[in-house]
């Protein structure tokens, strides 16, 4: 058996320091209710309607904060 990743896909490479402080220096540079919904959802992993109860927001506002948090880090993050 090949010890290469099947169908072609990139092998996952654990990150760096350099490479997660980046990731966190990036985060902070969210608005604070920003950081908070991405936080709860992937750190605490909290359901949305969860996070909507405990931030007292709609439903649709923490989507619409996850999403548009989780692209500005995508988009500062890609080289």
């Amino acid at each position: 058996m090949s010890d290469e990743p099947l169908g072609g896909e990139a092998a996952y490479v654990e990150p760096g320091y350099g490479e997660t402080e980046g990731f966190f220096e990036e985060l902070d540079r969210l608005p604070a209710d920003t950081q908070n919904v991405i936080r709860l959802r992937f750190y605490e992993e909290m359901s949305l309607q969860e996070i909507a109860a405990v931030m007292e927001l709609s439903v649709n506002t923490v989507k619409s904060k996850l999403y548009r948090g989780l692209k500005s880090l995508k988009e500062e993050l890609v080289i």
